[in-house]
């Protein structure tokens, strides 16, 4: 739907229609003496072209009005992808914090009631001991194994080894947080040997027994590399956005520039005071017209995509 790209486009051309009508009303009847006619208004075009510059503002007003509610109607379709996009990962992110309460609760059942519930989910899960040892994994766990080390993890491995050396101390760091009770959540950009690079959601649980004791940690790992690189995408698009509204914007503050700068040839004190006022007027609006201009690009440039 381009509502702004039209009203904004209908707004231009109909401001624009003034300024060639007052031109030529001002021409044939204050200067030239004339009657009002076709003749005469081809006559005062062929007598100052400056009348074929004036002629053009509507298409230039229309467009830079267009171009201005375009921009807008995009802006409006980024915002309405953007809340739907929030939308849903809002939906999984919940869904996501259910199911591993749901698997805090069965892990104080038992240790066969807790594999069930973690093997049904598309997140990797491991559980790993405060010696860093590997007590427990889902199927999605030893699969991300598989494919990114070329190595199957084992129950009382170090889980130190699936970790890349570039990240193990801020690993070591996290980890440690997440013992001495504290729920550390993170995205990250992971480097995998295979060189595949995935944007993870790295989620630490202390998990305690029953006497309220850190028996270790539970580390959660899901794919957030769609959303993330769907926000990388948007920011890329928003500074594009900004870049154009900053070009249109001195293009329109040029065409309004050329008018005030056409206004301030005329010679006023020949004009009568009704015509006085007119011109009055009419550098008045096309002076609130460069206000509304700064007005827009004011709002585009606070505005965050």
């Amino acid at each position: 739907m381009k509502k702004y790209t039209f009203r904004y486009s209908f707004f231009g051309i109909s401001f624009g229609l003034c300024f060639p009508i007052f031109a030529i009303l001002i021409d044939i009847l204050l200067f030239k003496n004339l009657d009002l006619s076709w003749q005469n208004v081809a006559r005062v075009h062929l007598s100052n072209p400056l009348h074929f510059i004036i002629d053009t503002a509507p298409f230039f007003l229309g467009l830079a009005f267009g171009i201005a509610g375009s921009f807008l109607d995009k802006l409006s379709q980024v915002n309405q992808s953007l809340e739907k996009v929030v939308s849903e990962r809002t939906k999984e992110l919940k869904y996501i914090n259910l199911e591993l309460l749901q698997s805090e609760e069965d892990l104080r059942e038992s240790r066969q009631k807790l594999q069930a519930i973690i093997d049904s989910t598309s997140d990797a899960n491991i559980f790993v001991d405060n010696e860093y040892r590997i007590v427990s994994f889902n199927k999605t766990a030893d699969k991300y194994a598989k494919i990114f080390y070329q190595k199957n993890l084992e129950i009382g491995s170090d889980f130190s080894n699936y970790i890349m050396p570039a990240n193990l101390a801020d690993f070591k760091i996290i980890f440690e947080k997440a013992r001495h009770g504290e729920i550390m959540v993170q995205e990250a950009p992971i480097h995998f040997p295979n060189g595949t690079v995935l944007w993870l959601s790295l989620e630490f649980h202390p998990v305690k027994n029953e006497k309220k004791e850190i028996m270790g940690v539970s580390v959660n790992l899901a794919d957030v590399s769609q959303r993330k690189n769907a926000e990388l995408n948007l920011a890329a698009q928003n500074k594009e956005l900004r870049q154009i509204a900053w070009m249109q914007s001195h293009e329109m503050r040029r065409l309004v520039a050329n008018v005030i700068g056409l206004i301030s040839l005329l010679e006023k004190e020949l004009l009568s005071p009704e015509n006085q006022e007119i011109i009055f007027f009419l550098d008045k609006e096309i002076r609130a017209l460069d206000a509304v201009i700064h007005k827009i690009v004011k709002s585009v440039n606070e505005t965050e995509v």
